[in-house]
């Protein structure tokens, strides 16, 4: 949605594969993203989101991070995954 807007988008996710096909997704419909394997738990791999950001686009205006959580467990047990 952001790239049908006219958004240049810089997308993170640690499997390459999967972001791959999405930047390439978002260009063949008209949009403008690049693409950068990280981990948003790693101080550097932020760090180069936001030099590619810098370098491509010369900075960004907008940075959502949504990183996936899940719950699952038996009543009365629950474990969180980060």
């Amino acid at each position: 949605m952001a790239a049908k807007r006219g958004a240049r988008l810089v997308l993170s996710a640690r499997s390459e594969e999967e972001l791959r096909e999405l930047t390439e997704e978002i260009k063949a419909n008209g949009g403008l993203a690049i693409a950068v394997r990280a981990d948003v738990g790693d101080a550097e791999d932020v760090r180069r989101l936001a030099q590619a950001a810098q370098e491509q686009f010369g900075g960004f205006d907008t940075w959502v991070n949504n990183a996936g959580v899940s719950i699952y467990g038996k009543p009365g047990l629950c474990y969180t995954l980060y």
